[in-house]
């Protein structure tokens, strides 16, 4: 189990990152201040872009903090 819980330490680890990046830019870490998910194609389905869910489709850090703390 300890490959395993490398694994998750090392993902926890870059989200921390990527959100104290986003944090300092200014953008939401979901998105990544596009304010929009990405589309998914695949050979037998196809999902369109809609506007992200963790930030309303702001794309700010601000929106995605506050989203976060009522959740």
């Amino acid at each position: 189990m300890a490959p395993v819980e490398r694994t998750k330490g090392t993902r926890k680890l870059m989200y921390q990152r990527r959100t104290k990046r986003m944090e300092e830019t200014g953008r939401c870490p979901d998105c990544r201040g596009r304010g929009r998910t990405r589309a998914v194609i695949h050979e037998f389905y196809y999902e369109p872009a809609k506007d992200c869910s963790a930030c309303g489709g702001d794309g700010s850090y601000r929106s995605w903090q506050q989203r976060k703390k009522k959740a």
